[in-house]
């Protein structure tokens, strides 16, 4: 089916009519009064324009040559359009940081217990950060922060890398100071430790605090304070810049590599898509950036777009699941505009957050993001699905001389000059077996019949079992 008939065009515009706004929010959440639509947009008003208006300015730049680190900076412009434009489009100034939550969250205010919902670690995306940024790394610039909120407070941790004659020592500051602990700058602050990497309590002890509800976990990347207590003045935005131009310049040399699967696609956007979230290259918006440049580029390798029901994986998932989470979202996405399944937990939210509307959306923007954004998607990806099956078929269905030849011979010799062929045939582990099983079913005693019969359980075969649309 290379395009939508009018009918499923129809169907799809109405699905995305009611559910785009699902693009805007963490489905996982759905449930919770303030992380409703209205709620995003009361926050932040302009947030639902800006961000949908991005993606289709996005989606109308096509991706010619290497992708460049300038145009996730249009991207990130456009999405904080409503923001002061000292924010936009800009790489961070200062230190930042965010939280990996791997429990629900708790805190005490004023004798009051407030909670915060937002998971978005795993303890294999946990480990993922501790190697890339704090143990396998030439230049360490980064600090986890362990804050207690226990009533009464226990001690802080803070793991970072602490200048040791001319090396720099990972290792853990225990303690609650008056000020942040890196403020002075002072070595002579930072040489308390409990704990050294070599450790054997080491990862345990950060696992045991990362898993307490009271403890909040905060990532600092490219601190400033950790720049200077080594003694590099460089500037946190030119350390940004930099980084973004070596993310953007890796991912670009992964993707010269040919013939690459679907799979291996979105593994190699995710290397860099999930670097630049975890750095915090920018002061805000670094989520919903992302999320639109992850979207851009499946659309650029012709794959579905992903309906995330938790962006904020990004944060502190591992690679792998962050791939998982990704073709979860394709069929999610696919299953909303081609196959008219409703999302899964539209039925289990109070009817007060489903929205009417986007609020602050024009519905001609609202379409522009329809058609250009998502049913553009969809029928690019099923072009390319049609162009895909054509080619597999060419590899399946051999001559029909050798087939011929081999039909009219019961040696295993042919049979195992058939089965190498359609060994070959990319992504049809069931080839083998259709072609057993026609020969177990058939005797070949007419040269003509039996190879159509074999092409024609092939034909059967391809579109019944089928090259389904879930990479």
């Amino acid at each position: 089916m290379p395009h939508l008939s009018e009918s499923q065009l129809q169907q799809a515009q109405r699905n995305l009519q009611a559910f785009a706004w699902l693009f805007l929010v963490d489905g996982d959440h759905l449930n919770i009064p303030s992380h409703s639509l209205k709620k995003y947009e009361a926050r932040e008003p302009g947030y639902c324009n800006a961000s949908l208006h991005a993606w289709v300015q996005a989606f109308r730049q096509p991706l010619n040559g290497k992708l460049q680190p300038d145009f996730f900076l249009k991207l990130h412009r456009d999405m904080l359009a409503f923001l002061s434009p000292e924010t936009a489009g800009c790489w961070k100034q200062n230190s930042s940081h965010f939280m990996l939550n791997l429990t629900e969250k708790y805190k005490w205010v004023n004798g009051v217990v407030y909670k915060n919902p937002g998971i978005n670690c795993s303890k294999d995306g946990f480990k993922q950060i501790l190697n890339n940024y704090f143990i396998d790394t030439a230049k360490p610039c980064h600090r986890l922060y362990f804050k207690s909120m226990h009533n009464p407070p226990l001690d802080d941790f803070h793991l970072f890398h602490i200048p040791v004659g001319n090396s720099l020592q990972l290792g853990i500051h225990k303690g609650r100071p008056k000020n942040d602990i890196l403020v002075s700058c002072e070595s002579t602050d930072l040489v308390d430790l409990s704990h050294k990497i070599y450790h054997s309590g080491f990862e345990a002890k950060l696992f045991e605090m990362l898993e307490d509800p009271q403890y909040w976990c905060y990532f600092l990347a490219i601190d400033k304070a950790q720049l200077l207590i080594r003694g590099d003045r460089t500037a946190v935005s030119t350390v940004a810049g930099n980084t973004a131009l070596a993310l953007f310049n890796e991912y670009n040399k992964e993707l010269e590599t040919q013939d690459l699967t679907p799979q291996q696609k979105i593994s190699i956007i995710v290397k860099l898509i999930q670097p630049i979230d975890q750095y915090h290259l920018t002061t805000d918006g670094n989520i919903r950036s992302c999320y639109g440049l992850l979207n851009y580029l499946l659309h650029q390798y012709q794959l579905p777009l992903t309906l995330l029901n938790n962006p904020n994986c990004l944060d502190g998932y591992s690679n792998d699941q962050v791939v998982t989470e990704i073709l979860t979202g394709q069929q999610r996405f696919i299953d909303l505009v081609l196959n008219n399944k409703l999302p899964f937990y539209h039925q289990a939210v109070s009817p007060h957050i489903i929205p009417q509307g986007i609020p602050g959306v024009s519905l001609e923007l609202l379409n522009e993001f329809i058609n250009e954004v998502c049913i553009a998607n969809i029928v690019q990806v099923l072009k390319q699905k049609s162009l895909e099956q054509q080619a597999l078929k060419q590899k399946l269905f051999l001559p029909t001389k050798l087939l011929f030849d081999i039909s009219s011979s019961s040696s295993v010799q042919g049979s195992r000059q058939v089965y190498q062929a359609l060994e070959t045939a990319p992504r049809l582990i069931f080839n083998k077996a259709l072609y057993w099983n026609s020969r177990q079913q058939h005797q070949f005693t007419d040269n003509k019949n039996s190879t159509q019969e074999l092409i024609a359980a092939a034909d059967e075969l391809l579109s019944t079992k089928k090259i389904s649309l879930v990479f």
